[in-house]
């Protein structure tokens, strides 16, 4: 039958509550803490855009808690939040690949819960009337005799599907792709454009010119920032150049979500000249880092890397030895990583690279590969 009334539904997958998130290895004790709260900051802002919305139902899929059987906070931590949904009379669906037999016997199922897995088909009643809510490939869509009709159908598709199943859905609610434990990943799952967003507020209307709306709930905020250098810029004067690319960036994030408690930037550099050769030094790039941190004028924001590109025209111009090893290094990666254990293995005898040593192992099959190849670069544009 047709909506008598609009219906909102909030979404909320993907959470992985017990998990914790990495690449924050550089923050200091305050940051780590926020980072290490933004999982669940980000599930109670949700819950509490429920309360404040006053939506009629919570759906929770794909990948709540990361594992089958998980102790820890994260279990009665979301009993608690399901339960305040309870008080004000919203129901919460939640979605599993299969029942968590462990927060079943320990966390007691606060009311108006409505646990389900594939196959399930449930009649749920909210305020704005009864939903039948179906996982995956229903065993059956009818409702048992006596009861009234529901207001509107919610199908979640776990992938095992047709399109027969979905056809007669006014809500399709899509599983996540794979979860990323990256803080990046996580920061990008909470904003608008993002396919499937850790929370979303679904508005089913009477005219079924249907609605859906982002919610931005996370407290961790990212951002890349580049920044491009000329020759004449001096070393001496790199955090003030990058430090005001960083404020203006940082400006616009924590305009655009004012609820960012702290912002990572990722610096990217591109150039050439005495400067940017500076950046290959670890302990200058340090530095450079530890005083752009201390310069910003924005104290929730925090340089985590500095990434350098290089110009290629400039490195091309300035080193005949570029385009050999770009050959070298293409031919090398593609072999078994054991078969590049060093520089010796890239380059030829002939090449002089100064103080470097031969043999100082290159991990290529490590994340900072790009990173290594550049800094060879540099080396060889120094032994021009």
């Amino acid at each position: 039958m047709a909506l008598s009334c609009n219906l909102q539904v909030l979404e909320l997958s993907g959470l992985r509550l017990d998990q914790p998130l990495t690449g924050c290895g550089s923050l200091n004790a305050s940051e780590a803490g926020l980072a290490s709260e933004a999982r669940f900051v980000a599930v109670q802002r949700a819950f509490q855009a429920a309360l404040d919305r006053r939506v009629d139902l919570v759906v929770l899929h794909s990948d709540v808690l990361s594992k089958s059987s998980a102790g820890g906070r994260a279990p009665w931590f979301l009993a608690k939040m399901i339960e305040s949904c309870s008080q004000r009379g919203i129901p919460v669906v939640w979605a599993e690949a299969k029942h968590n037999v462990w927060m079943e016997r320990f966390v007691a199922s606060p009311a108006w819960l409505v646990r389900a897995v594939p196959g399930d088909a449930h009649r749920v009643t909210t305020k704005a009337g009864a939903v039948l809510v179906h996982v995956g490939r229903p065993t059956s869509l009818r409702l048992p005799a006596g009861h009234d009709e529901v207001q509107a159908v919610i199908g979640l598709d776990c992938g095992t599907s047709s399109r027969l199943d979905l056809d007669g859905c006014d809500l399709v609610l899509q599983r996540g792709g794979g979860s990323s434990d990256r803080i990046e990943d996580f920061v990008t799952a909470t904003h608008a454009g993002e396919p499937h967003p850790l929370a979303a507020l679904h508005t089913l209307r009477v005219d079924r010119a249907n609605r859906c709306e982002t919610l931005d709930t996370l407290p961790v905020g990212f951002t890349r920032v580049s920044c491009s250098l000329s020759s004449g810029l001096s070393a001496n004067s790199l955090v003030e150049h990058f430090g005001d690319e960083i404020d203006a960036a940082a400006g616009r994030y924590f305009a655009a979500h004012p609820q960012t408690q702290l912002l990572l930037v990722d610096l990217s550099v591109t150039g050439h000249g005495a400067a940017w050769d500076s950046l290959w030094n670890r302990d200058d790039r340090q530095s450079l880092i530890d005083g752009l941190n201390e310069r910003t004028r924005h104290p929730s924001c925090h340089v985590r890397s500095l990434e350098g590109l290089a110009d290629g025209v400039e490195a091309t111009r300035s080193c005949p030895f570029t385009p050999t090893l770009n050959a070298i290094w293409t031919e090398s990666t593609a072999r078994p990583v054991h078969a590049v254990r060093s520089l010796a293995d890239l380059v030829p005898d002939s090449m002089a690279l100064g103080d470097w040593s031969r043999h100082q192992p290159i991990p290529v099959d490590h994340s900072l590969a790009p990173e290594v190849r550049h800094a060879c670069l540099h080396l060889l544009r120094s032994a021009s």
